[in-house]
């Protein structure tokens, strides 16, 4: 796969190493579709805003949808971490809300309301801070937070699991009607790493049902983006997820969003 078809960041503070990467599965090269999963992060002070998103492959606007609710999301939170105040985590489920009614809101056209469903994407995302967190969920993909524990890394996590639907395949979306009752939030104590993803890439990154990480993938990929540069490592993820054996397990499109707490974290 070229590089224009992977898209890859990385950043680092004194409080958050971030990096990111989405690469376009055989499913989609096959039949000439863009990658339909975006995402975004952002760090502000010592707190980290970040969201994974992965349109539908059915939706025409699929890749739209989920770019345009990964960037809100995540200005949205940034927007509310640079407005101070105490209490940001008991916030974040209004935060959320407000963001995706505000995606939807851009999206929707009163005069075709095939507008929205056009845009159907999942959501995987996180607010972080130094003492503690919350991830917030619609659809599938997976996330976790591996607690601050000395060496034991990704042992005894905090996982945010995937909600499918009654049928193989199905799962929800935020262009969807009931949204808001499958807008899941799962807080977690202060980490020392945490991890994004879509279902393209939880299939090899997490164990079966999504119980907790798979650690034969992630403990290396892990240990790999602490000692490298935030650029090097953002290229080297994009090239993990487009491997050909991380595309024997899924032919879907990837992302994924790694952190860890450089200061504090435990590492």
């Amino acid at each position: 796969m070229s590089e224009g078809d992977r898209l890859h960041k990385g950043a680092a503070t004194s409080a958050w190493k971030v990096v990111g990467a989405a690469v376009r599965g055989p499913s989609h090269v096959r039949v000439g579709q863009p990658c339909q999963d975006a995402f975004e992060f952002a760090v502000a002070g010592d707190w980290l805003a970040a969201a994974v998103c992965d349109g539908a492959g059915s939706a025409k606007r699929g890749g739209e949808g989920a770019s345009l609710l990964a960037s809100g999301v995540v200005l949205h939170l940034t927007a509310a971490i640079e407005a101070g105040g105490d209490g940001l985590l008991d916030c974040v489920e209004a935060i959320v809300a407000g963001a995706i009614e505000e995606v939807r809101g851009q999206i929707e056209d009163v005069a075709d309301p095939d507008v929205l469903r056009a845009h159907h994407a999942t959501l995987v995302g996180v607010l972080a801070g130094p003492n503690g967190g919350c991830f917030f969920q619609i659809g599938d993909g997976a996330a976790a937070a591996d607690p601050c524990c000395g060496e034991s890394h990704w042992e005894d996590c905090v996982v945010s699991r995937p909600e499918n639907g009654e049928y193989a395949n199905e799962t929800f979306f935020f262009t969807l009607s009931d949204w808001r009752q499958h807008l899941h939030f799962t807080r977690f104590p202060a980490v020392a790493h945490l991890v994004l993803m879509s279902d393209g890439v939880s299939g090899f990154a997490m164990q079966t049902d999504c119980v907790a990480p798979d650690l034969r993938f992630l403990a290396p990929v892990s240990r790999y983006l602490e000692g490298a540069e935030p650029e090097m490592g953002a290229r080297a993820l994009a090239a993990t997820l487009d491997d050909t054996r991380a595309h024997a397990v899924s032919s879907d499109d990837k992302a994924l969003v790694w952190a860890c707490r450089p200061n504090g974290g435990g590492i």
